[in-house]
């Protein structure tokens, strides 16, 4: 999927974190954390009983909340857990997934905004560099 604005076609990603910006700066003085840019593919699951999955990639995190580009919709209201692979590794060599556990506040076609309720550092083996670029067949 693309867009076009006044003849250049823009992959959806690249809009998404556009738009990410954009709205950052415009709502910027309400937030109290400083969002920080991270980009890694991400698992969800979805609703109480975490039964449905999705896949995504993260735009930005902060302490209270992500931004993500998701493969489908995803209503607001709905309580999401999202595993995300740590770019640094404990001590240089141990592998960290953030667990997060949140609910959806805001959605824009393919973005999803969660607010975080919950979050833990847990260790453990990540996924192969091939397998984190899948989320959008990347």
């Amino acid at each position: 999927m693309s867009w076009t604005r006044m003849g250049t076609s823009y992959p959806s990603q690249q809009r998404a974190v556009r738009l990410a910006s954009h709205l950052d700066r415009l709502v910027a003085d309400r937030r109290s954390a400083r969002r920080f840019p991270l980009d890694v593919a991400v698992e969800l699951k979805l609703g109480r009983k975490a039964q449905e999955t999705c896949r995504g990639k993260l735009i930005n995190i902060s302490s209270g909340g992500i931004l993500l580009s998701v493969e489908r919709y995803i209503n607001v209201g709905v309580e999401t857990k999202v595993k995300i692979p740590w770019p640094a590794r404990l001590n240089g060599t141990v592998g960290l997934i953030l667990n997060l556990k949140g609910q959806t506040v805001r959605t824009d076609d393919n973005l999803v905004a969660i607010k975080i309720s919950h979050s833990e550092f847990r260790t453990g083996r990540l996924p192969e560099p091939a397998q984190v670029g899948n989320a959008f067949g990347v």
